[in-house]
């Protein structure tokens, strides 16, 4: 087996060596050939060393990892990206999705579970393979179809394909081996008992409209849409459809992704079933490949942190490595649950979105000298009765919320910036650069300027 050749992108140089160090790259049929530590550097070895995959930190300086993805992506369109990255990069993480990054190896998660790890890289690997598979039907298969309708046949076991190489058929009836070892399409099966044939071994795809098309048209289209159908269809249907209909799904309505992405990230679905049902129906109409559901609610997580981070949201599982529809339905509940043990039942929904609508209002306006009265006139409530089911709700009381809230964001304009004090103290609504150090130190143990060095001298992650 030819091994996928890894390229290691970041500007710290205990990332590089702890992935390369850490990872079995072996286990996953992986060689890590190369490192750099910015943009321009790898883009200077991969002219002249044989790359598969690279797994490249976002921020760095000289040429960050965004722009990195963007000339790989046209320059060198068959190797594949993976992003390394920190909870906080939300709109680069966007960015990398638009420019067609794979997937995420996610530095604080890593820290928290070395097992995430091993997952992700799994999962990284599986959809390398799953990738090129598709990309070698477009290998001598270039007769058309004489021919309206056949079926596509989606194996579970490899030993199932010598059962319908075996079956005896017309004369008239085609059966066409592809490369991958788990795919068979055939035409003209009239005679063929699918009910008794069709068992949890295989998935079976009556596709209509093939006349005239090739076969490196069509076979690409079914291979990639296999992991949907199993996705949201039991093995044991016999699934129809026409190649115009696949077609169609296969291009999703980017306005309706953008509507559901909206609704997942209010939080009126968590404490409404009827808001919550719709969701759930819509989501499944759009027939999202696994690969899309991954990406839409990660971002969902991501951005439900950054909004309420009061919330404990790092047990949500992240790997989303989902077989079933279901089981997004379940992880769905389980969010649901999660928020609301948080919250508690002792208020009513509109308490309850008031008092998420006020954590909002305080994210936003951080830059501001905000108090207790000037946010509980923004969610229509009185002071006392705000102060009071703000820390019953949130767990916390306003203050301690809002001095956690700034000192958080301080420590992350000093880990990624080169910001003087001042600037970080005024960016958190401190006007006293002296009040800020002074409350920095009670919360951290460190001076700003104490934490920005020790953070600068390599004590961070690996």
């Amino acid at each position: 087996m030819t091994l996928i050749k890894v390229l290691i992108v970041d500007d710290d140089q205990l990332v590089r060596k702890g992935l390369m160090f850490v990872i079995p790259w072996k286990r996953f049929g992986m060689q890590v050939v190369g490192e750099a530590n910015n943009g321009q550097k790898a883009l200077d070895f991969l002219g002249g060393h044989k790359v598969d995959l690279i797994i490249t930190d976002l921020n760095m300086p000289v040429m960050s990892g965004i722009e990195l993805l963007r000339i790989v992506h046209e320059t060198y369109p068959d190797i594949f990206i993976a992003v390394l990255t920190l909870h906080q990069d939300f709109e680069y993480i966007q960015e990398a999705l638009r420019l067609g990054a794979i997937d995420f190896i996610t530095k604080v998660e890593i820290e928290l579970d070395s097992n995430k790890l091993d997952q992700v890289m799994g999962r990284i690997c599986k959809r390398i393979t799953d990738k090129k598979q598709v990309a070698r039907q477009q290998v001598g298969h270039n007769s058309w179809f004489s021919i309206d309708r056949g079926f596509a046949i989606f194996l579970e076991e490899r030993s199932e394909k010598k059962k319908w190489l075996d079956l005896n058929v017309n004369q008239e009836d085609i059966i066409v081996e592809t490369v991958d070892p788990l795919f068979l399409f055939c035409t003209a099966f009239d005679h063929v008992n699918f009910q008794e044939r069709n068992s949890s071994d295989s998935v079976i795809l009556e596709v209509r409209g093939i006349k005239e098309k090739r076969y490196n048209e069509v076979f690409p289209l079914l291979l990639g849409y296999r992991d949907k159908l199993i996705f949201y269809h039991d093995s044991s249907q016999l699934i129809k459809k026409s190649i115009g209909d696949i077609e169609k799904e296969n291009h999703d309505s980017i306005k309706e992704i953008a509507k559901i992405k909206k609704e997942l990230f209010d939080f009126k679905w968590v404490y409404q079933l009827e808001e919550y049902e719709t969701i759930v129906s819509n989501l499944e109409a759009l027939q999202l490949h696994p690969d899309e559901i991954f990406k839409l609610l990660y971002e969902m997580l991501v951005k439900w942190e950054e909004g309420y981070p009061y919330i404990p949201l790092h047990s949500m599982e992240r790997d989303f490595h989902f077989y079933q529809w279901k089981e997004v339905v379940n992880w769905l509940e389980h969010f649901k649950y999660m928020i609301k043990v948080v919250a508690g039942s002792r208020y009513s929904v509109e308490v309850v979105n008031s008092i998420l609508q006020a954590t909002k209002l305080i994210k936003e306006q951080l830059q501001q000298p905000l108090t207790a009265d000037e946010v509980a006139r923004m969610v229509n409530m009185s002071r006392s009765y705000f102060n009071k089911c703000f820390k019953e709700i949130i767990g916390k009381s306003f203050h301690h919320y809002l001095r956690e809230l700034r000192i958080e964001k301080a420590k992350r304009m000093i880990e990624q910036t080169k910001d003087p004090v001042h600037i970080i103290a005024g960016e958190i609504g401190y006007l006293d650069e002296k009040y800020f150090s002074r409350i920095f130190r009670e919360q951290t143990g460190f001076l700003p300027s104490e934490y920005r060095k020790k953070h600068r001298s390599g004590e961070r992650w690996l």
